[in-house]
């Protein structure tokens, strides 16, 4: 197996993942649960997901093939397989809209503080998280789910689950400012823009 082919099939699980969430809800019947049996698949999806997302840039670095468009791609790839897999929960009618745009904004902003702790002095990916990083926010997704399928009626609660989401995410973003600020103290720092420094 190749880089590039970890992460094609990363990205095939995205959409299996995202396909198993939305059928899983809209379907939700408490008097037939086998109709709502992509939510009991989610889960594994979401883990072969997560698999090979981390496998791709494992085996670039173990072939000495790792480049830097690799990664923005790598990067890109979960922000948008995020953004993908949850935005679908847009279509189920009593996700409240508001609630699912304000947990998506808060992940960019998780994941683009991480990113900027590469870009300034220390050059150190920020992984921490107060269980708002991409792996958390997956596997509460994956409880949630589950839950859904043995108590339907849990599914009503998805928007207070997205709050609390959110609320996570946005403080995991802070940790993460956080952790830059204490990382870039006493080192220079010169700022590039289009127009020079």
């Amino acid at each position: 197996m190749t880089a590039n082919h970890a992460s094609l099939l990363g990205w095939l699980f995205v959409f299996l993942s995202t396909a198993a969430l939305y059928f899983g809800l809209s379907k939700l019947d408490p008097g037939n649960l086998n109709s709502a049996w992509p939510l009991l698949a989610f889960p594994a999806l979401v883990l072969l997901r997560l698999v090979f997302n981390a496998l791709d840039g494992m085996i670039a670095r173990a072939n000495n093939a790792a480049t830097p468009m690799g990664e923005v791609l790598n990067e890109l790839g979960d922000i948008w397989g995020d953004t993908i897999c949850y935005g679908i929960l847009f279509f189920i009618p009593f996700v409240n809209a508001f609630h699912l745009a304000l947990f998506l904004v808060c992940c960019w902003f998780a994941e683009f503080t991480g990113l900027l702790g590469r870009a300034l002095p220390g050059h150190i990916r920020r992984q921490e998280s107060v269980l708002g990083g991409k792996p958390e926010r997956s596997l509460l997704f994956c409880v949630f789910a589950v839950i859904c399928f043995f108590a339907p009626m849990t599914a009503m609660y998805i928007n207070q689950f997205l709050l609390v989401l959110t609320v996570l995410t946005f403080l995991t973003g802070i940790l993460r400012i956080y952790k830059i600020r204490k990382q870039t103290q006493g080192l220079s720092y010169q700022s590039h823009t289009l127009y020079g420094r």
